[in-house]
């Protein structure tokens, strides 16, 4: 099995640009094994040693399989034929299925993860963000995505009341104050009131 130099961008559209990488800034710092990176939809083909090999293989599969039995009709018979065709009808189903799609730009995709990333911060407490992206050419057909996060301030929580009209429950609710999750000046983070 030998790898050659052939172009990644071989069966891209004339418009069409692959992704080669996406990055996230929060306020001009680059965020690594953060969380906001796995709910980004625009991800680059995964790469090993630098071959993006689930690409190849996708990219491998002949995705309009006839015409060949002509040839085959000449040399075989038609049950041969007819099987050479089901094998690779199947071993192209594999290579699809195998493989990686190739990660194209696409501006929905683009949209999709912005507003994950608002919605994202929204629920730690950050309701005034702004999200930008930047595509950066970086070669022939290939770009890199960067998102540029400027979250504000947090929202805090002003004051915490409590209306308890039973004294029984609100003794057991003064018992254990201090264990709450919800205090005030603490910041406003949507899995705390879940």
């Amino acid at each position: 099995f030998i790898l050659g130099g052939c172009s990644g961008t071989r069966i891209l559209k004339t418009q069409e640009m692959l992704i080669e990488k996406s990055e996230v800034f929060e306020n001009e710092q680059l965020l690594k094994n953060n969380p906001v990176n796995f709910i980004i939809t625009t991800v680059p083909n995964k790469k090993v040693f630098g071959i993006p090999f689930g690409k190849i293989l996708y990219e491998s599969a002949h995705h309009n399989f006839q015409g060949h039995s002509l040839v085959l009709n000449k040399w075989l018979s038609k049950k041969q034929v007819n099987a050479l065709e089901n094998y690779g009808v199947l071993f192209n189903d594999w290579l699809k299925k195998t493989g990686e799609v190739p990660a194209v730009l696409d501006s929905t995709e683009i949209k999709t993860s912005e507003n994950r990333i608002i919605q994202y911060y929204k629920n730690l407490g950050h309701f005034d963000i702004e999200v930008t992206v930047d595509t950066v050419q970086t070669a022939p057909k290939k770009v890199t995505l960067k998102y540029l996060i400027l979250p504000k301030n947090k929202y805090m929580i002003d004051s915490v009341t409590s209306l308890i009209r039973s004294a029984d429950i609100d003794s057991v609710y003064q018992k254990h104050i201090e264990k709450q999750l919800i205090k005030k000046g603490t910041p406003f983070e949507i899995k705390k009131f879940e």
